[in-house]
């Protein structure tokens, strides 16, 4: 009989320090999304997932943030480099994780169609991996988000040399990276702008969530 694999102990940082410049004059993140503010709602299902403790990366509009996140089961961190780049924010958040982290879950909280499920299937392919290997999902060949990193490439973040969220990250670094194939476009969705914003909203009035 072969034994269930032990679930490993991850940390989640959700991203949410962006300038959100490509929304204009308002903060994307406090934007109302199917009832609430869309940061709480991804940090809802984040929450949901029970993936592991969630700590938000603030920047821009810190206190709002903070503010709009009351009351729900979250640490915070500040990044006072956050107008350097999203890269800033995930080794702000890397350099704070507890010693017997065996993963980073590194998600961004301008996607509006990620589920729980969705963020549990990313942990599937970790584990599958043997926590070793840099999890990235991939909708109809198009990567996406969030990624889940080992533990073991922590210092390779904080000093730089790894870029978690660069697009050739495949490319450069292919023995550490697994691809995982997902069925939902929701990992490749997010919302930057005043049409995607309001794309969104008559989606989400007709349709189900995906998965």
């Amino acid at each position: 009989m072969t034994m269930p694999s032990p679930i490993p102990n991850i940390e989640i940082i959700l991203l949410a320090a962006g300038l959100s410049k490509r929304m204009g004059e308002r903060n994307k993140l406090l934007m109302p999304f199917r009832g609430q503010p869309l940061v709480r709602f991804v940090a809802s299902q984040l929450i949901k997932s029970n993936i592991g403790p969630v700590t938000v990366i603030t920047g821009h509009d810190a206190n709002l943030v903070k503010q709009t996140l009351d009351g729900l089961n979250l640490n915070f961190i500040f990044n006072q480099h956050y107008s350097s780049g999203q890269m800033s924010s995930v080794q702000c958040g890397v350099q704070k994780i507890k010693p017997s982290t065996q993963g980073i879950m590194i998600a961004l909280a301008d996607m509006p169609d990620l589920t729980s499920g969705d963020y549990q299937r990313i942990l599937e392919g970790f584990t599958h991996n043997n926590c070793e290997k840099i999890v990235v999902p991939y909708f109809s060949g198009k990567r996406g988000n969030p990624i889940l990193i080992p533990k073991r490439l922590t210092d390779e973040i904080i000093n730089g040399s790894l870029q978690a969220g660069c697009r050739r990250l495949i490319e450069n670094r292919p023995q550490d990276v697994h691809r995982l194939d997902v069925t939902c476009a929701s990992h490749t969705t997010d919302i930057d702008t005043p049409n995607d914003y309001s794309y969104w909203l008559k989606q989400f009035i007709v349709l189900p969530a995906c998965c």
